[in-house]
């Protein structure tokens, strides 16, 4: 399969014996990394078929765009399977490709590329999808039982309907039997454990004795969806949309994230018992804004804004009441409020007739308050509606710390470092100010 004086470098393979029918297709496994391909009658194959996407380190490829035939396809996991052999690659890229209906039972596409693609009811039974990547991918009414989906992401993909239920495995032979008392199990598991499915749509999935151990599940959509008897472990549910008939019977949960909405979503806490969720990390991200923007620290957080604001308003007063009431002589040099403000603002100093210079230190402080209190007046206003929103009607509010309100929060929350340093400077020079003596 390799040509003579070729390198083959870290190689490593997937190998089970009850899938491998012959020495050539374990060999077809063993190999991770070839620079040149062979086709099934020994003749170089064609390059231009196997364009890279992607490489890894030291430019070496690390997927290869690979098209399936459309007969391939239809006909199931032995003729892919035949396909695949015939066409060797570390990895493969089968983005944007339809594979509905297709049978690839048992089949090793571990670390394979499957973004976009439309796998609308195929059945992937025990398929080996560990770290393969199926971003935006649609699975709907599709079979993974027994899937192993280990550190996959499959971020914004469609599982609605979808069955990764734990499934039982028929074995067939004697010998079969033997070795799976011997392995002490004859269940398989569908895995997904760390796999991301953040933003996925998981609408009436199924997943019935699924290990989803350390998955990321933020912002999912798992309406209806079954988790009965699942390994939740660890798992991040925050910013998850579910309804009433979302189930997690019987799962373990040990610190599994919620969100309060999440859970108050579901009818009696999707059948989690007191102590199961006692076990969980449950967060209100609504408290959390509470604790820092509501009560005490509401007063502290207007009293800053206040004292913010005093030198500029102190500053228009004083310049409208000399415009106003103070006799101007005519040749003296003018310049409207707007002006005077933003020169002000650009130089720390009331402004004066003639050349100015702006301070670049002063504009920065200026500037850095300034983003500062907007964004502390936005999530104060956004705090006080959500409480009384609570207070009113009785039951948590849909609010997830994601995105801007996330940036925005810990902006403040770590930007008050510099917010009292900048106090600090003006209160040192304020106290450096010469007095007299009388």
């Amino acid at each position: 399969m390799v040509g003579d004086g070729e390198n083959i470098e870290h190689c490593c393979f997937f190998f089970e014996a009850e899938h491998c029918q012959s020495i050539g297709h374990f060999l077809l496994q063993l190999v991770h990394r070839v620079p040149q391909f062979r086709d099934s009658s020994g003749n170089l194959a064609n390059t231009q078929r196997h364009q890279v996407t992607e490489h890894g380190d030291a430019g070496r490829p690390r997927y290869f765009r690979l098209t399936v035939p459309a007969e391939v396809a239809s006909r199931g996991k032995e003729e892919f399977n035949q396909w695949r052999q015939a066409h060797p690659a570390p990895s493969y890229d089968f983005s944007d490709q339809n594979l509905e209906g297709v049978d690839l039972s048992d089949v090793d596409l571990s670390g394979c590329k499957l973004t976009r693609c439309n796998l609308t009811r195929a059945k992937l039974v025990r398929t080996n999808l560990k770290e393969a990547r199926l971003e935006e991918s649609t699975f709907f009414n599709a079979t993974l039982t027994g899937a192993d989906l280990s550190g996959a992401n499959l971020t914004g993909a469609n599982l609605e309907e979808a069955d990764l239920s734990g499934g039982y495995v028929v074995l067939s032979s004697f010998r079969e039997r033997l070795a799976a008392r011997n392995r002490g199990t004859f269940t398989v598991l569908a895995r997904l454990e760390r796999a991301t499915l953040d933003g996925a749509i998981l609408r009436d999935a199924k997943c019935r004795k699924a290990r989803l151990r350390y998955a990321n599940l933020r912002g999912t959509i798992i309406e209806s969806a079954s988790f009965n008897e699942c390994d939740l472990r660890e798992c991040d549910f925050r910013g998850a949309r579910a309804n009433s008939a979302t189930s997690l019977n019987l799962s373990r949960v040990n610190g599994t994230r919620f969100n309060k909405f999440t859970l108050a979503s579901m009818r009696d806490f999707g059948g989690l018992t007191q102590g199961e969720l006692g076990t969980a990390n449950i967060e209100d991200d609504v408290a959390t804004l509470r604790a820092s923007y509501s009560g005490f620290w509401q007063w502290i957080h207007m009293i800053a804004l206040i004292l913010f604001l005093c030198p500029y308003v102190a500053f228009v007063v004083e310049q409208w009441i000399k415009a106003h009431f103070m006799q101007v002589l005519p040749y003296r040099e003018s310049i409207t409020l707007w002006d005077a403000v933003v020169r002000y603002a650009l130089t720390g100093e009331s402004p004066v007739a003639g050349p100015w210079k702006v301070n670049w230190g002063q504009v920065g402080m200026f500037s850095y308050l300034l983003v500062y209190n907007v964004l502390r007046v936005v999530v104060l206003m956004r705090t006080k509606t959500l409480e009384l929103r609570e207070q009113v009607m009785g039951f948590p509010q849909p609010f997830h710390l994601r995105g801007g309100w996330s940036v925005a929060y810990h902006a403040l929350k770590w930007g008050v470092i510099g917010n009292v340093c900048i106090v600090l400077v003006h209160t040192f020079h304020f106290l450096q100010q010469r007095v007299f003596l009388f």
